[in-house]
């Protein structure tokens, strides 16, 4: 399958570099994070392995992460110890879990397939654009935007054009004082069929009645109840919400 052929090339990349480190002194300790993407009839392959990141942009949805960080930081996120937006200023962000070039452990690739169509945008880069750039709009516990650009209106704002997109992109990281190397590619699909229709997220998808319950109960008693009538409350509140049901239950939850 074209997932399992790209996850090979990142085993291969791996060992290329361990053996060109072993060979060549200079090279010693040197190694990488990587994502790959594979475009063929309406459908989107992914590989990767550390904190690089795959992106979809649709207008329709918005943007949204394809591939899932090898990281420390997402590791506490997915253990429901932190909220994504937590996630962002973390201190311990830039630590991952797998890499290319890693003597001690052959490199351990993720992959995924999505269907993509006419109008999408896909978006390859390092964590040093999304280390910097938010992905989207998003609010603290008091109902405040966070500061700063995000890639979401960025990439709405200037779809027209990829190379002035990836420049804008760029402008953004620089201004954000931007601390690592920033790579960044974009792929518009240009012609095929118009993409389906994606639900809408639910922060309680697969949960139970009763756990519903008690997550609208916390997001207005935390909150107040005029969030539960606004794109704030699904965008903003439903992680802190399902951050104290987690605790209440002993167990992590997903994020949507």
């Amino acid at each position: 399958t074209r997932r399992a052929y790209l996850e090979r090339l990142v085993v291969e990349a791996d060992r290329a570099i361990k053996s060109e480190a072993k060979r060549n002194p200079e090279c010693e300790g040197m190694g990488s994070t990587i994502v790959l993407l594979w475009l063929c009839g309406g459908e989107a392959s992914v590989a990767w392995c550390g904190d690089s990141r795959a992106y979809l942009y649709r207008e329709a949805l918005g943007l949204r992460q394809i591939t899932k960080d090898h990281s420390y930081v997402q590791e506490l996120v997915d253990k429901g110890m932190i909220t994504e937006e937590i996630a962002f200023d973390h201190p311990m962000n830039n630590i991952i879990t797998r890499s290319l070039g890693d003597p001690g452990k052959q490199a351990q690739p993720d992959s995924t397939t999505l269907k993509v169509g006419k109008g999408d945008i896909l978006m390859l880069c390092s964590d040093g654009l999304c280390g910097v750039l938010r992905d989207r709009k998003s609010y603290d516990l008091n109902g405040n935007p966070y500061s700063g650009f995000n890639m979401e209106d960025l990439i709405r704002e200037n779809r027209g054009s990829m190379q002035q997109l990836r420049e804008v992109l760029w402008r953004a990281a620089e201004s954000s004082n931007w601390y690592d190397n920033v790579t960044v590619i974009l792929c518009e699909i240009l012609e095929g069929d118009e993409p389906a229709p994606l639900p809408e997220a639910n922060p309680m998808l697969g949960r139970t009645a009763e756990d519903a319950a008690l997550y609208y109960t916390i997001v207005e008693e935390i909150l107040g109840p005029e969030w539960l009538t606004t794109d704030l409350f699904r965008i903003g509140a439903s992680s802190a919400a399902n951050n104290l049901i987690s605790a209440i239950e002993g167990s992590p939850v997903r994020y949507f």
